[in-house]
């Protein structure tokens, strides 16, 4: 996970000229010539980092990360241990996950034709992965989530005026234990429901398509489960936004 980096962009910056290409000196072969490898929207941009503790994993990453920020592609790291936080690719901000996501789990995809049932599902799958629900339990949070959206409007195709918070969801799945109709539920999701993992208020809009790149340091979030719930739900987010972008040719 030292190795987990996205080329994406952040928060709180103009958006910077996208990236045809990005080229990264890995280092140097047998005859000291340059080992260079180009990433660019043609083949595959995927790479992966490995290796055992104290081989370098984290300076190779960190040396990825700067050669991307040197041909104008900022990048999104999920930092779990720290590590990038404490010395962050040039221009990057970092975002301390222990202070809350600044943004909603519950934000529903733009074009969605059935807002409130589709994102009830992407959730309750997210919230299954973390907390290793059962199929049943699964079902059992699908339906009070989808609940929580129709109590403020969303159902159907209708799109409600504000979205549900963790509070109506804690609600509707402590009533669906009380009528027998789900178990161990609610035990089940403390670890997203009761360690600040969202903020109750946004004080900042959290846009990661205008900005110079980001670290979001997850370290001090304590509970791999809390680490995962915020990696999930930021790749949901991210993924989401993605629609409303506008197009372009290069990286972003």
């Amino acid at each position: 996970r030292d190795a987990l980096a996205k080329p994406l962009t952040s928060l709180g910056h103009t958006r910077p000229a996208m990236a045809g290409v990005a080229v990264v000196t890995l280092g140097q072969d047998g005859s000291q010539r340059a080992v260079e490898w180009a990433v660019s929207t043609t083949g595959s941009p995927h790479a992966f980092v490995l290796g055992i503790p104290g081989q370098g994993k984290s300076v190779t990453t960190r040396k990825i990360l700067r050669d991307f920020h040197a041909s104008g592609l900022p990048a999104l790291v999920f930092d779990f241990h720290g590590d990038m936080a404490a010395n962050p690719p040039p221009g990057a901000e970092v975002l301390d996950a222990s202070e809350g996501l600044p943004f909603s789990p519950f934000e529903v995809p733009v074009a969605s034709q059935n807002p409130g049932s589709q994102t009830s599902w992407e959730v309750a799958e997210i919230v299954a992965m973390v907390a290793g629900l059962g199929d049943i339990q699964r079902n059992a949070t699908y339906e009070a989530l989808l609940k929580s959206y129709e109590e403020l409007g969303w159902k159907g195709r209708e799109r409600g005026n504000q979205l549900p918070s963790l509070a109506d969801l804690v609600r509707n799945l402590e009533e669906a234990e009380s009528n027998g109709r789900a178990k161990n539920v609610r035990a089940r999701l403390r670890p997203l429901t009761d360690f600040g993992l969202f903020r109750d208020q946004d004080t900042e809009r959290f846009d990661p398509a205008s900005g110079a790149g980001v670290v979001v340091d997850l370290s001090r979030l304590g509970l791999e489960e809390v680490q995962l719930a915020a990696g999930a739900f930021l790749l949901r987010k991210v993924y989401n936004d993605m629609f409303t972008w506008p197009q372009g040719q290069g990286m972003r």
